[in-house]
């Protein structure tokens, strides 16, 4: 059960060498997980509990449907 007071953070590209750190390293503090890249992570760049979410950022629909929940963090390391 993750902890309801611990930061959330959304990584934009987080399946990329970058953003598979920060996720790593921010599940092992505890930290709530989000990533959103238009591809899934390869097997050796899964990290186990981080919401993996596929689609397009230009899609604002998709974005208002996928991401209700406020974020602590806002880091951007998508390829645009």
């Amino acid at each position: 059960m993750e902890n309801v007071s611990s930061p959330n953070l959304l990584v934009l590209g987080g399946t990329g060498f970058i953003g598979y750190h920060l996720l790593k390293k921010t599940k092992e503090l505890g930290w709530q997980t989000t990533s959103v890249s238009l591809n899934t992570p390869k097997k050796e760049r899964f990290v186990e509990g981080v919401k993996y979410l596929n689609f397009d950022i230009v899609d604002r629909n998709l974005l208002k449907k996928n991401l209700e929940k406020k974020f602590n963090f806002v880091v951007n390391l998508g390829g645009y």
